[in-house]
Formats: structure tokens, C-alpha cells, sequence
């Protein structure tokens, strides 16, 4: 049996593999499986089929499949390869021979319950002795060996699927049937056991999103003094001070924020379930805490309008100081909420692009993502505000931009502004500095009259200046301030005496 896990950058490696296998050992009598990430997507299988590959593949989680596939090549050893193909398409549920799939079947293919782990928490680490014993070999002396072998980032697993799973964009959770996690006593335990094996200083969870679990692992970190390795989440934009803070103080220092728009029309038509303040405070934190910002901005949303993407630009104005964000283009994703509303019959018209000019024959064999029909995206004039808009952003140079507040008494701030053509400076103290100071956390007017006593014309006339100023900002019936704290500031407030 020779399996290959596929995303989309494995699938031709592994399609070489299979070919180089099937002219070299044509004796021996191997059966192919193709599973992972990217199997149940229509546009991997037509490669496959196109190939003329014959073989099996495995659509969604594999574990309990391939106990099956091997359980019974054990039973009937004295079968050829394709009988047994058969028997597996037949018997197992996820399991499917890849020559008798129709083109209806490839766009109905689906991750199933049946064939799932009920739980996720007895699996077993990553084995990755064999990949650092070959990087050994290859290394010159010892002392490359280390250097290099202190720069890998090796992968752990949380849990599979999401808990949100209803972003319109995203096929990502097509993959699992739910939402598992392992617990974050169990997450420590390999967490440590892999640092103990590998003797490595960078982890990266390979979770689509780590938040149910991701407080009480660092606590755990925390708890038990495991405070200098690197780690990486992927993270819902709904979280608050404390969690982001807790996350540093444990070792993080890059995540990955699902925050894809600053205009909240735009979030709303992508079903993100978060708003533009809660992205807006998300940045700020990270931002505060040293902690990297790995989050993408996604443009040429399908139903976007030139009102959402002005929206979009005179945000980024006003965070420029948070640092730059990654622009990731739309992309129609297989298995998506988008894609799934088109039907089976326009899912078939779709049509791809390819990077490459190639003659029509050859397009069938490379993978291209689907493009949305013009009609299903938007007008001329859209389009070419986003692209204006990208051309802009490519070009904007915001690195020196700057907006840092710092407490000069017990009552009294001083924000530096270095956003725009010249700084500015202001101090505010008294019932200024104390509505300042609380709206670090999004505040609604009635939360911050409760909070502070002050009447309510006071808090209004306070909080226009600041929007005014633009030293603030509004939005869902919400206001956050946008300076820069120190970074102690924050720790200082759950953890004394703490430092990172």
C-alpha cells in the first residue's frame, strides 16, 4: 500500500510518485491511495482521472479508512490489486475507486460522519524522527545540523474542523464533519513531549481555528514556567484583552486572526460573524503585545460595492500604525457556501484560471480554481476600484506611521500622533484620560457612563472630540481608542511582575 496525503502543491509530486512506481516495479502489486486535504474537490479528482490513475482515494479524515484498506488487503491477500479496489469502493463509506468516478460524483463528494474519530484525543505525535535524521545527513557538521534544525517549525493538531464553519468564502471545513478538540491538558502534554523529542523552539498548530482550547493550554504554559517557545494559532476576532495577553505571556509571537475586512458590510456578506471593532481591537492588542499579525485582507469580495472599499481605505488610514496586512484576492473555494448556492449544474460550467498560456487540451491537466461567473461578483466600476485600490495599497508606505499613548501621572496621558504629515501631540487628564483609558476595551456610551459617573452630554462631547481628532474611533455602537499602550501596561494588568 502507497498512500500520499494531497493538498494541492502535493498533487503532482504525488502523481510522479505514482508514475515512477508504476513503470519501475511493474511486479510488485501495489495499491495507490490518494487522500488529504484537497480530495473531495472536483478540480484534484479530474486531474486524477485525467491521469488515468488507478488507484483509490479517500475523501476526508483518514484514519479509520485506512485501518479499514488495510484490514482488508490482510483478509484477502490473494487478491488481485483492482479486485480489491472494488471490495474498497463497495465497503468502505469515504472510499472511492478513481476510475469509475462520474463527473456528477466529483462534485458531489463529501467528507462523511461515519468514517470519523469520535475523538481526537488519544491520537498519537507526529513522527518527524526520519525527517530530521535525513536533514542530519545532509548537513556538513554538527554544528549546521543545529543551526538549521533551530529554524524548523514542526506541526501539532489541536482539533479538526471549526466551530464557526459558516464563512461564505471558506471550503476549508469540508474536510471534517463538525468540530473536535483535543484537551488542553492533552494539547500541553504533546506539546511539551515534542519540544522534549525534537529539541526545536518553533511550533505551529495546524488547526483551522484553536480558540476553545488555546486559553486553557496557556494556562497550562504559564502555570508551568514554559514560557520561551515560539508558537502559532489561527484565531476568530472575537477575543479580549486578557486572551491575547495570557497567548504572549505563553510564548506567542505570530498568529493568524480571521479578519479578512475592515468595512462591516463587507464582513456581514461574508458571514464572518465578528465586526469591524472587534478586528479593529484585535489589531491593537496584537499590536500592543509585540505579537505578529499574520492576518490577510480579502479583496474582490463577490457583491462588493465602491462604498465598502472607501470604507476599506479610510480604516486602513486610521490603523496604519497597526502595520500591514497580507491582500489575498478572492478565490472561489470547492465546497464553500458560494459555491454550494451555484448547483450542480452551473458548478459544472465554471470555468478555471491558470497562471500558465498553455494549448486548451493541456488545461484539463493542471489545476486551476474556479472562477465566479462576472455576474455573481460585480459591476465595471467595482471592478476597477479594487483594482485601483490594490495598486494603492501595494504602493503605500505606512512603516513610519506611529500613535503611542503613555500615562505621565496618575491621572494624566500623552498621545503622540505620527500617522500623518506631522505629529502632533495631547495631553488629556482628568474625566478626559479616564474615558480615554477605558475605551482601550470597545465601550458602548452606556458602559461608559456607568463606568465613570460622568453625565451623558459629558461622555458625548468627550467622544466626539476624540473621533474628531481621530484619535478614536466608532463603530456598532462602539468606541475604541487607537494609541499604542506599552506592552507591560498590559501585562501588569493580569500578570504582576510578569515580563515578556
Amino acid at each position: 500500500i502507497v498512500g500520499f496525503s494531497v493538498t494541492s502543491d502535493q498533487l503532482y509530486p504525488s502523481l510522479f510518485v505514482y508514475m515512477y512506481l508504476r513503470e519501475h516495479y511493474p511486479k510488485y502489486n501495489i495499491l495507490f491511495i490518494f487522500g488529504g486535504g484537497t480530495m473531495g474537490f472536483s478540480r484534484d479528482l479530474k486531474v486524477l482521472r485525467k491521469f488515468d490513475v488507478k488507484g483509490l482515494v479517500s475523501v476526508g479524515e483518514g484514519e479509520l479508512k485506512l485501518e479499514s484498506i488495510v484490514n482488508l488487503c490482510l483478509n484477502n491477500d490473494s487478491l488481485c490489486v483492482d479486485d480489491i479496489m472494488s471490495m474498497c469502493g463497495n465497503s468502505i463509506e469515504g472510499v472511492y475507486c478513481i476510475s469509475k468516478l462520474t463527473e456528477d460524483d466529483m462534485f458531489n463528494i463529501k467528507a462523511l460522519r461515519g468514517m470519523q474519530l469520535k475523538t481526537i484525543e488519544d491520537l498519537p505525535l507526529p513522527d518527524y524522527t526520519e525527517y530530521f535524521a535525513v536533514l542530519k545527513e545532509y548537513c556538513q557538521d554538527d554544528d549546521v545540523f543545529l543551526d538549521i534544525k533551530n529554524k524548523v517549525v514542526i506541526y501539532l493538531e489541536g482539533s479538526r474542523g471549526c466551530y464557526w464553519g459558516k464563512c461564505a468564502f471558506c471550503g476549508l471545513n469540508s474536510s471534517w464533519c463538525g468540530y473536535r478538540h483535543k484537551s488542553p491538558r492533552k494539547i500541553h502534554e504533546d506539546f511539551i513531549s515534542a519540544l522534549k523529542k525534537y529539541k526545536v523552539f518553533s511550533v505551529q498548530f495546524t488547526d483551522n481555528i484553536c480558540d476553545p482550547w488555546a486559553s486553557g493550554f496557556a494556562d497550562l504554559m504559564i502555570k508551568n514556567g514554559v514560557i520561551g517557545t515560539q508558537m502559532v494559532f489561527e484565531l476568530k476576532a472575537s477575543n479580549k484583552e486578557a486572551f491575547y495577553t495570557k497567548l504572549a505571556v505563553a510564548g506567542s509571537r505570530f498568529v493568524q486572526i480571521g479578519i479578512e475586512s475592515l468595512s462591516d458590510n463587507l464582513l456581514k456578506k461574508m458571514n464572518k460573524g465578528t465586526h469591524v471593532i472587534d478586528n479593529v481591537q484585535t489589531m491593537k492588542y496584537l499590536k500592543e503585545l509585540g505579537v505578529f499579525n499574520g492576518s490577510n485582507l480579502l479583496i474582490r469580495f463577490p457583491g462588493s460595492t465602491l462604498a465598502e472599499i472607501k470604507q476599506t481605505k479610510e480604516m486602513l488610514f486610521l490603523v496604519s500604525h497597526f502595520g500591514r496586512m497580507t491582500l489575498s484576492t478572492f478565490e472561489l473555494q470547492e465546497n464553500s457556501p458560494i459555491y454550494n448556492k451555484l448547483g450542480l449544474s452551473k458548478r459544472k460550467g465554471l470555468k478555471t484560471f491558470n497562471e500558465i498560456k498553455m494549448p486548451n487540451y493541456l488545461y484539463a491537466y493542471f489545476l486551476g480554481y474556479y472562477l465566479l461567473p462576472k455576474t455573481d461578483l460585480f459591476s465595471s466600476k467595482v471592478e476597477k476600484a479594487w483594482n485601483d485600490f490594490k495598486k494603492w495599497y501595494e504602493n503605500w508606505d505606512a512603516k513610519d506611521a506611529s500613535l503611542y499613548v503613555n500615562k505621565i501621572s496618575d491621572d494624566t496621558i500623552l498621545i503622540k500622533d505620527g500617522r500623518f504629515d506631522k505629529v502632533k501631540e495631547y495631553i488629556y487628564s482628568g474625566c478626559e484620560q479616564r474615558i480615554y483609558t477605558l475605551c482601550h476595551r470597545a465601550s458602548t456610551i452606556e458602559e461608559l457612563v456607568k463606568e465613570t459617573g460622568i453625565g451623558l452630554k459629558g461622555i458625548k462631547d468627550t467622544l466626539k472630540r476624540f473621533i474628531k481628532a481621530k484619535l478614536m474611533i466608532t463603530a456598532n455602537d462602539k468606541y475604541l481608542s487607537l494609541a499604542v499602550r506599552p506592552k507591560q501596561e498590559l501585562i501588569n494588568n493580569y500578570y504582576k511582575g510578569q515580563t515578556i
